[in-house]
């Protein structure tokens, strides 16, 4: 709205009118905070129309002071884009524009973002509790904010100062002990797995391997398994050592030296006694590792004890609450997808908004719907990603859903259309519901990614995962979207066992 056009043919109407304007003049701007309700007029006369009605605590701006022929004073002033007038001699008082530099404020409950300073003036956006929001300046009891771009206020009852990158722990009580909660971890079938140990020296029983040589303990030595079951893998050379897992009968090994009846070995099979190198597309006949064991009781304490983590690593992203937002602006969003194909080029630009409308609507976290979707889309550059024609429509799927590896594709675009995904935002925000429904808000109330793969709450119940690291690799790409924020809110919920 051009005001200076609207001021200009206002004063025009003036000068006909009935009531006649006898001088009217440019002022410094200044502030006035109604001790009393007001009402703005439609002209500067107390009997016209009135467009708009100021409570007590509300402000007014004006640059315009206007004398009538009846020697009346009137301040010319815009309320929710209407010119109006407030006549002088009615409680109020002056109050000053308070700048403030680089700072920022945070919601402590749903909040309104209004057009200007008071309850009278409309609301242009509302913000959820933990929203951080760059502060400009303080006019009484309200901020002047900055948000998706505009200059809006809001009252300071509901807004804290704080930092541009604000952290939330909450502590989540359980109800196991930690080693009651470790020890149903270790009995579940199969227990923790990590892949954390394929170069470990580990132990087969001697009696149930066939050398095929003299023993080398340096080179080692090509043996066979001659088990007609599997043959443990243990941690030490003695039967009551852990099992990491099972060789296969009939499998090729190497071994290098005999302790107390054990051959210590490396969890690696052999296609070939005379190919000693590790399996690669351009080595076919190497060897190949068994990657997944069973993890020691002692590597999956420190993996799952919450005080092990350190809070500042990306690691301490696995207790991040994904049901809460990330409080980032659609702006500061649209910057980092920028370069992610498809997510640089929705409809209206850059995704950025569709991600927090999705957030919105199905309470996740916004980063964790981008990190979701730009794995599953490689980057945004999967062919589901940047569109697919299914049935004459070019339809979009964000997350992969619905996409089986069979034939991935046409699986994935089937299911879209019959979503009604025609724009990427489509995808996004509907993409969103099954994301919310399948991971977060279930039964079984896994709103972290510690709480998916440990289920503290109900150990060895809806799982997500046998990878004990699994929790931890999934934050990598979160953690790096945060820090690529320049504001945001980040919940944890950590959780608590008896010791």
């Amino acid at each position: 709205m051009d005001e200076s056009n609207l001021f200009r043919k206002d004063r025009l109407r003036h000068f006909r009118g009935i009531n006649r304007v006898y001088g009217e003049k440019t002022i410094l701007e200044a502030r006035f905070l109604l001790n009393a309700p007001i009402a703005v007029k439609s002209d500067t006369k107390d009997t016209t129309t009135t467009i708009a009605n100021l409570n007590k605590g509300n402000v007014y701006t004006t640059k315009t002071l206007i004398t009538t022929s009846v020697n009346e004073q009137w301040h010319q002033v815009l309320v929710n884009g209407k010119i109006g007038y407030i006549k002088l001699g009615q409680p109020t008082s002056p109050i000053t524009y308070e700048p403030i530099e680089k700072s920022f404020v945070r919601a402590t409950e749903k909040t309104s973002l209004r057009s200007y300073v008071g309850d009278a003036y409309q609301t242009v956006a509302s913000i959820p509790v933990n929203t951080v929001l760059p502060v400009t300046g303080k006019i009484g009891s309200w901020y002047e904010v900055s948000y998706e771009g505009k200059t809006l206020y809001a009252y300071n009852g509901t807004m804290v100062m704080t930092s541009a990158k604000l952290n939330v722990y909450n502590s989540i009580a359980t109800p196991y002990t930690f080693d009651s909660f470790i020890s149903a971890q270790m009995k579940l079938n199969p227990p923790p797995q990590t892949d954390l140990y394929a170069s470990k020296l580990m132990y087969v029983s001697a009696s149930y391997v066939r050398l095929g040589g003299s023993l080398d303990p340096v080179n080692g030595t090509i043996a066979n398994i001659t088990a007609t079951t599997p043959l443990n893998i243990r941690s030490g050379a003695a039967t009551d050592k852990h099992i990491y897992g099972q060789f296969k009968p009939g499998s090729m090994i190497r071994v290098y030296q005999n302790v107390n009846g054990f051959y210590t070995t490396y969890p690696r099979v052999y296609a070939s006694t005379t190919n000693l190198k590790a399996y690669t597309s351009s080595n076919p006949y190497g060897y190949s590792t068994i990657y997944w064991l069973n993890a020691l009781e002692a590597d999956v304490r420190n993996a799952a004890d919450p005080l092990k983590v350190d809070s500042q690593s990306s690691a301490y992203f696995q207790f991040l609450d994904l049901s809460k937002s990330t409080g980032a602006s659609a702006a500061t969003l649209n910057n980092i997808l920028a370069t992610k194909g498809i997510f640089g080029k929705c409809t209206t630009g850059s995704c950025g908004q569709a991600f927090i409308d999705a957030g919105a609507k199905y309470s996740v976290n916004e980063a964790y719907l981008i990190s979701h979707a730009l794995l599953e889309t490689g980057n945004g550059t999967s062919k589901l990603a940047t569109g697919v024609i299914w049935n004459g429509r070019t339809v979009y799927n964000m997350y992969g859903i619905g996409a089986y590896d069979y034939d991935a594709i046409n699986t994935g675009a089937a299911y879209a259309y019959s979503k009604g995904w025609f724009t990427p935002e489509a995808a996004i925000v509907g993409g969103a519901e099954f994301i919310s429904t399948t991971y977060i808000h279930n039964a079984y109330d896994q709103n972290t990614l510690y709480k998916m793969r440990w289920s503290p709450m109900r150990p060895g119940v809806h799982q997500y995962a046998t990878d004990m690291g699994w929790a931890v690799k999934q934050t990598t790409q979160i953690y790096k979207l945060y820090k690529q924020m320049d504001s945001y809110t980040a919940v944890f919920d950590i959780p608590v066992f008896t010791r």
